[in-house]
């Protein structure tokens, strides 16, 4: 109600009741008109008055609160505006002006607020309303298009408005642009997205783990390598536990001891080729493998692994080495690996003065065979006289193929006492004789399909020597066995004969 009509009723009111209290006062006292005239007007003016003056002030009051109030929604930096049920704007504050680009208040109040709202969130507004209506609160995300032509993103909280009567007179709305969040929300979306592309597109496996062992993450090689189909069956359980439980021999690997964890443990870098991790199925997987420990704002978080599959290296490392240290064709240890194993054995026998044997094998029958059948059925011999050798001797000691039909056995740790070293020598000579002896039975495949055998009788002449620690060099040990083979040949052949220990010195002189 405007102030001066307010001011008027309160005037007319106030007379009304003043002249109505002078008549009864007249009435019952019987005072003259005239007296009664004068008393009413007086009464009147007085009581007008002082009704003026407390209108006046309760005005001044209400006016002083809502001027109050008024500046204090203009200054709220959200936007605060006041819905009537058909969404029209009631009241809006500056802040609410500023967010839908309008110069002017005309240009949003009297208007409705859904004209606004972009149509894919119109109906969700209209829901809103129509709850908080009912006496709910609710909350609210959506875009509208400003006055410029611009669009930006909403978040509104809105509450029923009650009036005197406690009815709801209006929806009470605050709303908070959400817009620069949003951006900063998609652009963190775009940056996972790109991240997790570039992980998933990497060749290498690659997991996260928290300060307590826990998978975080893994891209798609990790499933991949280890064989699981989704990455549910691995976050959030104890990587340590799940893949990497135990060492390549079957023996447990605690967790206390994992060189993974040392990345967040003590802030290391680690690089480690030579462990394996547990597929799904159980089966080791050798890998190399990177862990980085994981920092935010200073602390320890976790640490990043990356690892790649290095069964294909490993087998290529294995067939290096064979090539390297092993004949291709019986393999056996070669020359260079038998020359590593001499030395080892003569460290030893230096360490407890046990006596070894060096044993050097030449076959006496073996040139008309290849004359005969050819290389092919030759390199069969070889391959049994291999098997053989080794059927012989114990895992410590070494069968070795020197070249061509020439074998070397050595034998680790016999005794301390010469005689009885020698005696040991040569039971392990004779049992060698006889088992290279026995008749051979080759099976040749022929080209046109079928197979025909041929038996063969090769024995071999044998040249022992013994030595202790370093007293020589393996190249004198090597050649006193080579003469000492020779010497066995002249005896006959099928045999085997050993130099004198103290021989050894005799070459060196």
């Amino acid at each position: 109600m405007p102030t001066w009509r307010l001011r008027l009723f309160a005037t007319l009111a106030s007379m009304l009741l003043s002249e109505l209290i002078v008549f009864i006062i007249t009435y019952l006292l019987h005072v003259p008109p005239k007296v009664y005239l004068l008393i009413g007007l007086v009464t009147s003016m007085l009581v007008s008055y002082l009704v003026l003056i407390v209108i006046g002030r309760i005005l001044e009051e209400l006016t002083a609160s809502q001027l109050k109030l008024n500046t204090i929604i203009d200054a709220e930096p959200e936007c605060v505006k006041l819905l009537a049920a058909d969404g029209t704007v009631l009241q809006i504050n500056r802040a609410g002006l500023d967010m839908l680009a309008a110069r002017h208040v005309e240009q949003v109040v009297g208007h409705v607020f859904y004209d606004f709202v972009l149509p894919p969130y119109q109906a969700h507004f209209v829901e809103l309303a129509r709850k908080v209506f009912s006496g709910d609160s609710e909350n609210l995300e959506f875009q509208v298009q400003r006055l410029d032509g611009t669009q930006r993103w909403l978040y509104s909280h809105a509450v029923p408005l009650h009036g005197a009567k406690g009815d709801i007179i209006a929806l009470l709305v605050v709303t908070r642009d959400m817009t620069e969040r949003k951006q900063m929300e998609d652009a963190l979306r775009i940056s996972h997205d790109n991240i997790q592309l570039l992980l998933n597109s990497m060749a290498e496996g690659m997991y996260g783990v928290d300060d307590q062992g826990n998978c975080t993450f893994v891209n798609r090689s990790f499933l991949r390598i280890l064989g699981y189909q989704d990455s549910s069956e691995v976050v959030g359980k104890h990587i340590h536990s799940l893949i990497h439980h135990t060492r390549i021999d079957g023996t447990p690997y605690p967790v206390t001891e994992c060189r993974i964890y040392r990345a967040f443990q003590f802030q290391e870098e680690i690089n480690v080729s030579d462990e394996v991790f547990w597929r799904k199925d159980g089966v080791a997987v050798p890998v190399e493998y990177w862990s980085h420990p994981l920092l935010q704002e200073g602390s320890i978080k976790g640490a990043i692994a990356t690892f790649i599959d290095i069964t294909d290296r490993k087998a290529a490392e294995q067939q290096i080495r064979q090539l390297a240290y092993y004949d291709t064709l019986t393999k056996l240890p070669n020359r260079r690996l038998l020359n590593d194993r001499l030395d080892q054995a003569m460290l030893c026998s230096e360490r407890n003065q046990h006596y070894g044997a060096l044993m050097f094998l030449d076959l006496d029958n073996f040139k008309p065979l290849n004359d005969r059948y050819g290389h092919d059925v030759g390199d069969l011999l070889l391959v049994e006289v291999a098997h053989r050798l080794n059927a012989c001797i114990r895992k410590a000691d070494t069968v070795a193929r020197f070249g061509g039909d020439e074998f070397v056995v050595m034998i680790r740790e016999l005794t301390k006492d010469k005689m009885y070293s020698m005696t040991h020598a040569a039971l392990i000579s004779e049992k060698i004789r006889d088992a290279l002896a026995a008749p051979y039975r080759l099976r040749i495949p022929q080209k046109e399909g079928g197979e025909f055998w041929v038996e063969h009788l090769c024995t071999a002449s044998i040249g022992v020597v013994l030595f202790l620690g370093h007293q020589s060099s393996h190249e004198d040990i090597l050649k006193l066995a080579d003469m000492a083979m020779y010497q066995a040949k002249k005896m006959g052949r099928n045999t085997y004969h050993i130099s004198e220990p103290n021989s050894l010195l005799l070459i060196k002189t």
